[in-house]
């Protein structure tokens, strides 16, 4: 017998449902992630954004855009910031969210699909930084999530 309760395909669904549904009122529905969390994310871009060659960040699961619009700031106009989330809705209120700035990077706005098994919609060894802020909860197979995180870093790369 399965100890699986849910399917992925289930699990994934319903999360991209939930957040096209809530995309409007996510972020005053979590204030824990967007007050508790900031100072950390910013100690971590002061910390380790300084490259002296132009980087790609792609953030995983951007929900309202709380990574982005805390750590855009620590980058370049080379750099490129690729924005991305299952929800449709949520992706376009954090595109929203972040063109009120003016910030020098350069932004991409990519939808995850909704696929079995999971797979992320980059190219292998992309990027030099992956952000992953309060998903992980949100996958029903944290494998195979972290070996596609492996996939689209490249080698030396850092996950946050």
């Amino acid at each position: 017998m399965s100890s699986k309760i849910y399917s992925e395909k289930l699990v994934q669904r319903v999360n991209e449902l939930y957040h096209d549904f809530v995309s409007e009122q996510y972020h005053h529905r979590h204030p824990e992630i967007f007050e508790l969390e900031k100072d950390r994310w910013v100690r971590i871009a002061g910390r380790f954004f300084d490259f002296a060659k132009p980087i790609k960040i792609i953030d995983i699961g951007t929900g309202t855009g709380f990574v982005p619009l805390t750590i855009a700031k620590f980058l370049k106009i080379e750099d490129t910031f690729i924005c991305s989330d299952i929800s449709k809705n949520i992706l376009g209120v954090a595109e929203r969210n972040i063109k009120k700035q003016n910030f020098q990077c350069q932004f991409e706005f990519v939808k995850i699909e909704s696929r079995i098994p999971f797979q992320l919609p980059f190219e292998t060894e992309s990027a030099e930084v992956l952000t992953v802020n309060s998903v992980l909860h949100h996958i029903e197979n944290t494998g195979v999530f972290l070996s596609e995180l492996d996939r689209i870093l490249k080698p030396q790369g850092l996950v946050f």
